[in-house]
């Protein structure tokens, strides 16, 4: 039976957190051991520490702020938080390794293909992983879609099953429209990706243009589709 869902499902990938049980669901995260531009100003005096109390760094903000702290044991990360102005902002440090391991045909370029490689994706071309611009005719299980602005609309293929429209905290552009019998996937909406599940057993991820795989927080959304394909 074909289900499509236009209810957005909002995925934090972290989580809310109570009160001193980590870090809340509006957490910057972060890669340790490279500068990392906030996604916020910071104004004045700041201070970094752990939830320890381990100062990891302090100065003076101007409004972008990028801050780096001491790279991590693989698999490592670090609960922090930034302190200006009277005000404060949960941060989680990772170690830039969020997919070791994770066999993959990876059909990107440039920033990208590089952005995985650092993630630890190992390169294999039977895999049941894939990471692709172009569609094409893929046949792997799981289809990371990342397609370019000139790519959309894209007809989502006539054996789909479900359709479900994910918006994640940082919200994205796409949409989905019917047109005549078709379902195509367009942007002048606000998901971050949409999940296309077909008749073969393939599910097809298919993501914002301007999703970053540079981005640790986008990178941890990845990780958790990866993990929930392997149930």
């Amino acid at each position: 039976m074909k289900r499509l869902s236009f209810l957005l499902l909002f995925l934090f990938v972290f989580g809310a957190a109570a009160p001193d049980a980590g870090p809340g669901e509006n957490a910057a995260h972060l890669y340790a051991g490279r500068p990392q531009l906030l996604p916020f100003e910071v104004k004045g005096e700041f201070v970094i520490r752990t939830r320890h109390g381990r100062i990891l760094g302090s100065g003076v903000g101007a409004g972008q702020l990028t801050v780096q702290v001491p790279e991590l044991e693989k698999g490592g990360r670090v609960e922090a938080v930034i302190e200006w102005d009277g005000r404060s902002r949960d941060l989680v440090f990772h170690h830039p390794l969020l997919l070791p391991g994770l066999r993959a045909r990876t059909a990107l370029a440039g920033p990208r293909r590089a952005a995985l490689s650092e993630a630890g994706i190992v390169k294999a071309a039977a895999a049941q992983v894939v990471f692709t611009d172009s569609f094409g005719a893929a046949g792997e299980s799981v289809v990371f879609f990342f397609p370019p602005r000139n790519g959309l609309p894209w007809k989502i293929p006539d054996d789909w099953r479900t359709v479900a429209l994910h918006r994640t905290k940082n919200a994205g552009t796409l949409s989905v429209q019917k047109v005549k019998e078709d379902f195509r996937v367009d942007t002048g909406g606000r998901a971050t990706y949409i999940e296309v599940a077909t008749a073969r057993n393939q599910r097809i991820f298919i993501f914002d243009p301007g999703f970053d795989l540079s981005s640790a927080e986008n990178m941890l959304i990845i990780q958790q589709i990866v993990k929930e394909a392997k149930k």
